[in-house]
């Protein structure tokens, strides 16, 4: 079973360093395919766009936070397990990414004049993270 768990733990880690672009220290496998499925280069001034673009980002944005959080309760099934505790930097690699990810994300969606709902909801992803602190201070710009 403790194998199991860590293969799944590896898989999944390995999945979300791809589906964020992160660069992979000591992962079986740089090469990942998956890595490239965004295309979110459309910058137009039409409001629906904007909307669009930003329900895209927070759509994608709360799929890596969940799969970030199932990462992290399945390590803490295994936590003092030695190869656990050497992804430990892999896993603080990708939370950095994530929470960039999405103080980018806030700022972009600031900057398009979106309503203050789906501001909200990029709130609700950092509360679900234990970062509250940090999406209100994405919020105000600080």
């Amino acid at each position: 079973m403790v194998g199991r768990r860590l293969l799944e733990i590896e898989e999944r880690l390995e999945d979300l360093e791809a589906r964020l672009m992160v660069e992979p220290s000591n992962s079986l496998s740089a090469n990942n395919p998956s890595a490239n499925d965004e295309d979110s280069d459309d910058e137009d001034d039409d409001d629906e766009e904007g909307d669009t673009a930003t329900s895209t980002t927070l759509s994608r944005l709360r799929k890596h936070a969940q799969a970030y959080l199932l990462l992290t309760h399945l390590t803490q099934k295994v936590l003092d397990h030695p190869f656990v505790i050497v992804q430990q930097s892999r896993l603080l690699r990708v939370r950095n990414t994530l929470l960039l990810d999405l103080r980018t994300a806030v700022k972009q969606a600031q900057a398009a004049g979106v309503a203050g709902k789906q501001l909200l909801d990029f709130l609700v992803i950092y509360r679900e993270l234990g970062e509250t602190e940090g999406g209100v201070a994405a919020l105000k710009g600080v």
